[in-house]
């Protein structure tokens, strides 16, 4: 008997069971016996046979293949940890993964809802608007957004792409960046804690290396101070006057007391500009007419070298600068070439105007400069080689020149053909605006430095042998004058007795200068009397401290009659208060 096929299986079943299905019929018929050839229905049913077993074994290969990619992709979710929602041109949702659900507090029954519909924790209100502008533009759009939970989130919204090309709707995606938000805000508050203990730690280097440098400054300028008290009551005293040789000699050493003050200033100021301690007073000045005096107080030292000076000019040359600064610049570029030229040579100095600035020139035919040193001569402590031993000096006065003139909007500039050829420096500095000339023609005139004559002065120094010079070099001058070796005995004398004015130096032992001022101007009977601080430190705080506690004035050490007058003039002419 034929066997009995057996049933095909119901189309409704998985595809998989149903290939089985068809594979369960028999693999052949029996051969016709009574004619001894095969059926062709059975070569039929053998290829189909066939076919399904392949048809099998691909589907089954696609089927592991997409249960393995569905693996993949889960636990690329998983792993990756961003929030990611699929929506249509509609905003309705599509999918969304598991770390969404916090964001947008979905649901499975979300699906197919708009999203815009659902309340989120962020705090932004441009969604819609993003989206919006991704479908028209098909551009990625990428910002940082905030949750109201604090998250911090990179919002990333691009078009969704078919195999075909066209926008089907969009992605968003949200990276939570709270870890690396937090790690670079405390690696700022890091990196600023570290700022300020850097800053912290300069500025106490710089307060240590001012404090140093204004010691030695007071120690060095004490004895000079002493020096020139002592030269100037020298030259004053009538039978001097007679004797030029004493004259001649007196001179040098004021000049030599000078020349050392200079580089100890210098040495101060530098570091106090580059350190940004150094004040500037900006005002008007006419240039033309500081250059002349410099030109002439310098004349004398050039004839006595044998050397041509000369100055050229432009009248009412008026630049917007510090005085006393722009006085340093000019000095230390006229004396500097005086001193690097031999005996016959020239000095040009010329003034000139070029483009919103004043040039200063000074062209000189000494040693020159050699040209692989002639980037560096404005270098601290730059000497060119030989200079220092045949002329002296330590090699920061163009330094200070350079510092001083960038400082008040300017620059320099060195040339020079090489050795024994001379040197060129020039100095920019900025005229004077319209607005800036206008303001100080509002301004009262200065003063004229007086006589002495007449005043009473009581002068305080617990040195005795700085003391009495000091005083008796008032005295010739036609001041009355007494003495007071301590703040103590200042006290009592100006409680005692009237008086025109008050002198004292800042650095006594027992009671300095300061807590004197501070004591006298808390007694009503000694409130308005007129004070002048001396002092060799030369710290801008030394004169603010001094002028806050109650001085009207200060003068750095070493103190000329000339100064001292000025300075008493500027005291007269100021109202009380």
């Amino acid at each position: 008997m034929p066997e009995t096929p057996v049933a095909a299986p119901d189309p409704k079943e998985n595809p998989e069971k149903l290939i089985q299905g068809f594979l369960r019929f028999p693999a052949m018929e029996r051969p016709d016996t009574s004619t001894g050839k095969q059926n062709p229905s059975h070569e039929k049913l053998q290829a189909i046979n066939e076919e399904l077993r392949l048809a099998n074994f691909e589907l089954k290969a696609r089927v592991e293949e997409a249960a393995k990619t569905n693996d993949d992709l889960q636990n690329f979710i998983a792993a990756s940890d961003i929030a990611t929602v699929f929506v249509d041109t509609a905003m309705r949702i599509k999918r969304y993964t598991p770390q969404a659900v916090h964001i947008f507090n979905l649901s499975p029954s979300d699906i197919n809802r708009p999203l815009l519909d659902i309340q989120d924790r962020l705090n932004d209100e441009s969604l819609a608007q993003d989206a919006e502008k991704v479908f028209q533009t098909r551009q990625t759009i990428e910002r940082a957004v905030e949750s109201a939970d604090g998250c911090h989130y990179l919002a990333r919204i691009r078009p969704y792409r078919t195999t075909d090309d066209r926008i089907d709707g969009a992605v968003l995606t949200f990276v939570d960046v709270t870890a690396l938000r937090r790690a670079e805000e405390a690696v700022r508050e890091a990196m600023l804690q570290r700022e300020k203990a850097n800053s912290s730690q300069a500025r106490a280097t710089n307060e240590l290396k001012d404090r140093f440098l204004a010691v030695m400054s007071h120690e060095l300028k004490h004895p000079l101070n002493l020096i020139q008290v002592n030269t100037e009551l020298l030259i004053n005293q009538p039978e001097v006057r007679a004797l030029p040789p004493v004259l001649r000699a007196g001179e040098n050493i004021r000049l030599a007391v000078a020349s050392q003050v200079k580089i100890i200033d210098d040495l101060l100021d530098l570091s106090r500009v580059r350190t940004g301690k150094l004040t500037f007073r900006i005002t008007g000045v006419a240039l033309d007419e500081l250059l002349a005096t410099i030109v002439e107080a310098a004349a004398e030292n050039a004839r006595r070298k044998g050397l041509d000076l000369s100055f050229e000019k432009p009248a009412g040359t008026i630049v917007q600068c510090d005085r006393v600064r722009t006085e340093q610049i000019c000095w230390n570029l006229i004396n500097n070439a005086i001193k690097f030229t031999p005996q016959g040579g020239q000095v040009k100095v010329r003034l000139t105007r070029e483009d919103g600035f004043a040039r200063l020139g000074v062209v000189d035919t000494g040693q020159g400069i050699s040209a692989d040193f002639l980037p560096h001569v404005f270098g601290m402590f730059s000497q060119g080689q030989g200079n220092q031993a045949q002329t002296g000096g330590l090699g920061v006065g163009l330094a200070l020149v350079q510092e001083l003139a960038t400082a008040q909007g300017g620059r320099v500039l060195a040339e020079s053909p090489g050795r024994g050829r001379g040197a060129a420096f020039s100095v920019w500095l900025p005229l004077e605006s319209r607005e800036a000339r206008n303001a100080r023609e509002d301004q009262p005139p200065g003063t004229t430095a007086g006589s002495l004559r007449g005043l009473r002065i009581l002068a305080v120094d617990d040195m005795l042998e700085a003391l009495e010079p000091f005083a008796d070099l008032l005295r010739l001058d036609g001041a009355v004058v007494d003495t007071a070796g301590t703040g103590e005995q200042a006290l009592e004398a100006l409680e005692s007795s009237s008086c025109d004015l008050l002198i004292s130096d800042l650095g006594m032992t027992d009671m300095d200068g300061f807590a004197l001022i501070e004591e006298i101007r808390k007694r009503p009977s000694l409130q308005r009397i007129p004070a002048l601080a001396l002092s060799g430190y030369g710290r801008q705080a030394d004169v603010q401290r001094a002028l806050q506690l109650g001085f009207d004035g200060h003068l750095s050490k070493p103190v000329t009659l000339a100064r001292l007058r000025q300075a008493v003039a500027a005291l007269k002419s100021t109202p009380a208060s």
